[in-house]
């Protein structure tokens, strides 16, 4: 990001905020599921194998469409862009490790699981 400071000035913020900030999903899910602040047992509890069907409501594909209309409309495509290579590294990782199953994809079909 920082060599792309000279091109876009403080707007390269948006890459930032699109890209990493993202992942505050995976503590809010910490959060509400154990009732816990603790930022280090988040980290840990999602690096432990056998999760299934977590669900990190940025990374859902209903997300995904109404952040993209959000920031097309409002023209800010620095921020679609880091949330969409986010998203595109995330599902890369989940592809080569096999952890498809670790992550629910679409918020509708989590909830239709759980009825």
């Amino acid at each position: 990001m920082i060599t792309l400071y000279p091109f876009y000035n403080w707007p390269v913020l948006y890459l930032f905020i699109g890209g990493f900030l993202i992942d505050f999903d995976h503590y809010l899910y910490y959060i509400i599921k154990f009732r816990s602040l603790n930022l280090k047992k988040a980290s840990k509890y999602f690096l432990k194998p056998g999760l299934k069907d977590v669900l990190v409501i940025f990374h859902t594909f209903e997300f995904m469409i109404v952040f993209t209309l959000f920031c097309l409309y409002f023209n800010l495509y620095l921020l679609l862009t880091g949330y969409l290579i986010h998203n595109i590294l995330d599902y890369i990782y989940l592809y080569k490790h096999n952890f498809f199953n670790r992550r629910a994809s679409s918020l509708l079909m989590w909830i239709v699981r759980r009825v």
